[in-house]
């Protein structure tokens, strides 16, 4: 049975009657049209859907409507304000700190509660906070510089200076820097430590979700033969047919 429901949506107060048991990540998507919140995992675990209800991060795939009655939504379309970018959306723009931007808007999110908390962590504490925003692109070494360079804004109170990243230049790069890059990109990625390159490696609750999804385990890299469904096997090649003349 549909009810009617009150909350506060990025600073204004909205109203609709639905389904208390639809998740908030449709709610938001499909009937306001906020679809800067993205459906990663579907389980709660990669926080590409993360959301911030009364300045506590949620997971919006896993966070029935009903849950947020009278209670503050802020998405990342509420995070800018008076047409202004807040200082983490312009730290991340500067230093490149993205690639194909599906996980971004909840790691911008989870980011900016965890410095509402503590204005100036310690880079291990920037990582323990942010452990659980999954990147499959490789950003995460440019995130950690965007995060630390926001922190060094919003505590001092003076605007961010450009300072150039890896791939990341006013003018458009050379063809040599682009494959500097993507080389730094890829050592980054293959390295086992989240210092250099995160999400660390899958706890045991992870795994149970990777396994139940094959897919997930196919963009993660994971995916063995044993595990591979038929959908996704690929067939050996053809046997090359001897031509005579």
């Amino acid at each position: 049975m549909e009810e009617n429901i009150r909350f506060k949506l990025n600073g204004k107060s909205v109203s609709l009657t639905v389904d208390p048991e639809r998740m908030l990540l449709w709610v938001l998507r499909s009937e306001f049209g906020l679809t800067g919140t993205k459906y990663g995992c579907g389980e709660g675990y990669c926080g590409a859907c993360t959301v911030l209800v009364d300045g506590e991060v949620v997971r919006s795939c896993q966070t029935p409507i009903k849950e947020v009655r009278s209670k503050e939504v802020l998405t990342i379309e509420g995070l800018a304000s008076d047409g202004k970018l807040h200082p983490l959306q312009e730290a991340f723009i500067k230093h490149n700190a993205m690639q194909c931007g599906f996980c971004t808007s909840g790691m911008i999110l989870n980011a900016y509660r965890m410095l509402k908390k503590n204005p100036r962590p310690a880079r291990a504490e920037i990582i323990a906070a942010m452990d659980d925003n999954f990147c499959r692109c490789g950003s995460q070494t440019l995130v950690l510089r965007a995060i630390e360079a926001a922190e060094s804004s919003t505590s001092t109170g003076t605007p961010m200076k450009f300072r150039a990243s890896p791939g990341c230049r006013k003018s458009r790069p050379s063809s040599s820097t682009t494959q500097t890059f993507r080389r730094r990109a890829a050592a980054s990625r293959r390295s086992s430590t989240w210092e250099q390159s995160w999400p660390t490696p899958f706890s045991m609750e992870q795994e149970r979700v990777f396994s139940a999804c094959p897919s997930l385990r196919l963009a993660s890299g994971k995916l063995g033969k044993s595990d591979n469904p038929g959908r996704l096997e690929q067939k050996p090649p053809r046997p090359r047919r001897e031509t005579s003349f």
